[in-house]
């Protein structure tokens, strides 16, 4: 019978080693304390355990799984799965969230979040979300308060399913479980087709997706470790980056990487275009009302040396900042003069 539970763990159910040795040392400790006799062990079992490297080869998500994963969840689950994708947190980690542990972040032009993952313990570390992620994150508050719930500091940032009709239960929020949030996604991969054991780990291939996306861009291994909460050993004696450098660095090379929508990752680029063209524009402008004065400065009772000192400092001008097109252009108006 213990065989048999084996072989369907190994087989059906796709569980690592490890996994199928918790399982069947809770099984062998129930059957020691209730039968002195029994005297079985893990060793017994051996030969029937999978390997160590049983499950090397599984892979992340991609890009276009979570997409697909994401077009099948409310919000909720949208949230959860963004969260995890983009922060590359444990799934153990969702249910302990609390609302004053993120905190909002601008960074050029793009709002995201801070999280304290594992606040008030002493293993909590500091991770960012992406700005797609970061609107998940709101737009998941905003249906919770529109139905009448006041979000405080210590109101849980993924709760339970409410009755949207009952006051008393839209106001006493519970925090979901671990197995809660477990069962959820599990549920989210399934509908969506994109559950593959074996292949991609229920929640860790969104852990692993995280760290193959930031690993892939030319961001400090160093930094993504430290993201996703790894002890870095002694280095961690010496290198202590400052938030803002860790997330110039997330935000530079591992965002957009950890985009899932195009549709927000083109509104993100354009946003970055329309920044750069209005830097560009104002110091256009800049140049256009210095030309304007050198132009003034030019009176016709002026020594033509002077003519000529201002009409260098125009061309030089023109050439460095506005270009061939507007020299020309310049050269074709003085030959009429």
């Amino acid at each position: 019978m213990i065989i048999d539970y084996i072989l369907y763990l190994r087989d059906v159910r796709k569980i690592s080693r490890g996994s199928i040795n918790v399982h069947l040392t809770a099984i062998l400790h129930f059957f020691t304390i209730n039968n002195d006799d029994f005297t079985l062990t893990t060793r017994n079992f051996k030969l029937h355990l999978p390997y160590d490297d049983y499950e090397s080869d599984n892979r992340s998500y991609t890009v276009e799984e979570i997409a697909q994963v994401i077009g099948s969840c409310d919000l909720r689950s949208k949230m959860m799965i963004l969260l995890t994708a983009s922060t590359g947190m444990r799934i153990g980690a969702l249910h302990s969230l609390q609302i004053s542990d993120l905190c909002k972040v601008e960074y050029d032009n793009s709002i995201v979040y801070r999280i304290n993952v594992y606040a008030r313990t002493h293993s909590h570390y500091y991770t960012y979300c992406t700005p797609e992620c970061a609107e998940a994150i709101d737009e998941y508050k905003k249906y919770r308060q529109r139905y009448g719930e006041k979000l405080t500091d210590k109101s849980p940032l993924i709760r339970e399913q409410f009755n949207v009709n009952n006051p008393f239960t839209i106001n006493s929020p519970k925090s979901i479980t671990w197995k809660g949030i477990e069962y959820i996604i599990d549920q989210t991969l399934k509908r969506s087709g994109v559950r593959k054991p074996g292949v991609v780990h229920m929640s860790h291939g969104l852990r692993k997706f995280f760290l193959t996306k930031c690993e892939g861009t030319s961001m400090k291994s160093i930094n993504v470790k430290i993201l996703l909460g790894h002890e870095i050993g002694v280095s961690g004696h010496y290198y202590r980056p400052a938030e803002s450098d860790l997330l110039e660095d997330y935000m530079i090379h591992a965002a957009d990487a950890l985009t899932i929508s195009d549709e927000h990752r083109l509104k993100d680029q354009i946003q970055q275009l329309e920044t750069k063209h209005s830097e560009e524009w104002g110091a256009l402008e800049e140049d256009v009302k210095e030309l304007k004065q050198l132009l003034d400065g030019i009176g016709d009772g002026d020594p033509a040396h002077k003519k000529k000192e201002l009409q260098y400092k125009i061309m030089k001008k023109l050439q460095n900042e506005v270009g061939y097109e507007l020299q020309r252009e310049y050269y074709e108006e003085q030959s009429k003069i």
